[in-house]
Order: C-alpha cells, then structure tokens, then sequence
C-alpha cells in the first residue's frame, strides 16, 4: 500500500512538474536534429528559444513565486511562434494578420500585467487563452495554405506539417485547462481549488508532451525516407 501510494506521487509529482521542461527539452533535440534535414533560420531561433524555455521552467519548479515566469513564458511562447508561422507564410495578407494578432497580444499581455500584484500573483489566464486562441488561427491559415498550394511533394515530409499538427493539438487540448484555471474555485469550491488546478495543469503538460512526439515523429518520418532514396 505504501509503495503504491508513494508511486502515485512520484508520477503525479512528474507530470505536474518535470514533464513540462521535458516536453520543451524534446522540442529543442528535434530543432537540432531537423536542421540536419532541413536547414531553415527559423528552426535555429526555435532551437536557442526551447532551450532557454527548459532552463525557465527548472526555475519554475524551485521558485516559492512562480506566476509571473509562465506569464512570461507564455508571452514569450505566443511570440516566438508568431514570429514561426510569419516565416512560414507566403501570402502577404496573412502574414498582416500574423502582426495584428502580435499587436492584440503585446497589447493584452502589457494591460493584464499593468501592476506587479497582476504580475506576480497569479497565472492571468484570460490572456493566455487569447495566446492559445491565435496559436489556433494561425495553424488553421497554415494548413488553409496547404490546401490552396497543393504539389505533388509529400506533405509527411514537410517537417513544419508535423510541426504545426502538434501545435494544434496543444493549443487545442489545453485551451480549456487555460480557460478554467483561474476560475475553478466557482465550479468546485475553494478547498479543493488548488488540488483540481495541480491536475488540470498535469493535463496541460500531457498534451505538451503529446505534441513534441508528433514533431519527432515527423522528423523520424523524414529521415527513414531520406535513407530509404
């Protein structure tokens, strides 16, 4: 019994904390090994940016005050991959929306953190789902450019297709983690509010995890047809 006991707590005290910076230390090995198949600018900045986010949420771990690094992160997050998916576009147009929704969201992040005490004392999730929400606009105009520009290539070896799914299934699967984290103390009561809100980010971290395979995978799918020609 005790050592079924102290197992769960072992499994659940990694995937509230430790799979998250592992998720983003997966992220940055597939910018690494991708660029050996597929030399893009933008998968080096990726690379300096995941390894710099695993370093952030270490920090996170061992902080007594962590709020106010994920609602930096988070910014961050929506940031480098604005910046992504404006690089990836070929239509003039949806690279502007790209920068509208930069500005929407430099804008929010700026007037939700306008004090310290917003800052530092809880996750502002409100402008986070903003952030998850343009994640979710700018996969869809991706693929929507997929759809428009069809060639005979394969588009399983297109590694930013495997990239751009997993993102998708994140931004996805944890917009309602997002959504509902501050206001949980409403659905199930404040004494079991921070119990609830542990577990709804360990399915946060789930699907961030779920996410950075489906990148691997694709590079694994790119490479097995590269030594199969």
């Amino acid at each position: 019994m005790f050592a079924s006991k102290l197992t769960n707590r072992i499994v659940t005290d990694f995937l509230k904390n430790y799979l998250e910076p592992l998720s983003l230390l997966l992220y940055a090995a597939i910018m690494v090994l991708v660029q050996k198949v597929a030399r893009r600018n933008y998968y080096k900045s990726l690379f300096y940016y995941y390894a710099i986010a695993v370093g952030i949420m270490i920090f996170a771990i061992i902080a007594d005050q962590n709020c106010w690094i994920y609602n930096l992160y988070f910014f961050a997050n929506i940031t480098i991959l604005s910046l992504y998916f404006r690089s990836i576009y070929v239509n003039v147009f949806h690279r502007k929306i790209v920068g509208l929704f930069m500005v929407i969201n430099t804008s929010g992040f700026l007037y939700s953190n306008r004090s310290l005490s917003l800052f530092n004392n809880d996750i502002n999730s409100e402008i986070i789902v903003l952030y998850f929400l343009s994640g979710v606009i700018f996969s869809l105009i991706y693929f929507y450019q997929i759809l428009k520009n069809v060639t005979d290539k394969n588009i399983l070896l297109n590694f930013d297709f495997w990239f751009v799914s997993g993102y998708l299934i994140y931004f996805l699967g944890a917009f309602f983690v997002v959504l509902y984290y501050n206001n949980l103390h409403v659905l199930v009561g404040t004494d079991v509010w921070k119990i609830h809100r542990g577990n709804m980010w360990m399915i946060h971290n789930i699907v961030l995890f779920i996410s950075s395979v489906i990148s691997f995978t694709g590079y694994l799918k790119i490479v097995q047809n590269q030594k199969s020609l």
